[in-house]
């Protein structure tokens, strides 16, 4: 299985500033003069990158000798229990000078779309400090929202007569810096929208779409009974599998 989070950047540097990701801050302070604060963006827009930052200062007359493990795991989504990924991760060791402040930077990039749903799903990032020279250590983890950019699916009307129409449309941008080929776009109805009750499905390929560009697909869907039924959309491809979506849609009588 391909790794779904790639490992861009990682490094233990010693600066007197950085860059702050805007978001999520947790810290913890040792009696040594040893502090540990982690930065982490709240939430990505899916297809971003995210920043992970430690940064560990020593504030003891000695100098430290630490280590630091910072990991991303990508977590199931609306109790689907549907694993997004492997561990993408890093383990750094480095000595602190008196006064000085050490940062490791994690910078994870989502690799494709597999069993996204359409929905936000999570990103789990860990960390694990031990201070070797001073015996002090902490672990924590911090939770960051992947969030899809687009609304995929959406339908002409939430509720329509029965013998009405509702259109679907499929609005698909392609968040990397490489092009998609051979998409395939299927916009399904349930059994109500057809009169002897079976699925009616609806194909589209896209040969063809370039980094960051959009595609839009719609198609008709005539109700021929009463009731709650759903419209559907999945899209697969050569680097994206399990893209999926769907919407409610109430058929009344006339």
């Amino acid at each position: 299985m391909r790794n779904k989070f790639c490992l861009l950047f990682a490094a233990f540097v010693v600066f007197a500033s950085h860059s702050v990701p805007a978001g999520i801050v947790a810290s913890n302070a040792f009696a040594s003069g040893i502090s540990l604060t982690l930065e982490v963006p709240s939430s990505v827009p899916l297809g971003s990158n995210v920043t992970f930052l430690a940064l560990i200062r020593n504030e003891s007359t000695n100098t430290v000798t630490c280590e630091i493990g910072l990991g991303c795991t990508a977590v199931s989504f609306g109790g689907a229990g549907s694993p997004l990924g492997r561990v993408s991760s890093l383990l750094a060791t480095n000595d602190l000078a008196p006064g000085a402040t050490g940062i490791v930077q994690l910078v994870v990039s989502p690799d494709d779309y597999s069993v996204w749903s359409g929905m936000t799903r999570t990103l789990a990032m860990g960390a694990v400090f031990h201070s070797i020279t001073t015996s002090d250590r902490w672990s924590h983890h911090i939770l960051v929202g992947l969030t899809p950019a687009t609304n995929i699916l959406s339908l002409s009307a939430s509720s329509i007569p029965q013998g009405g129409t509702v259109t679907g449309t499929v609005t698909f941008v392609n968040p990397y810096g490489v092009p998609l080929s051979n998409l395939v776009v299927k916009l399904t109805s349930g059994a109500l929208f057809s009169p002897d009750g079976s699925y009616v499905e609806h194909t589209f390929t896209v040969p063809f779409l370039g980094s960051h560009e959009s595609v839009s697909v719609s198609t008709n869907f005539t109700a021929s009974q009463v009731g709650e039924e759903f419209i559907s959309m999945a899209i697969s491809g050569d680097r994206i599998s399990g893209v999926w979506d769907d919407k409610r849609v109430i058929i009344t009588s006339p």
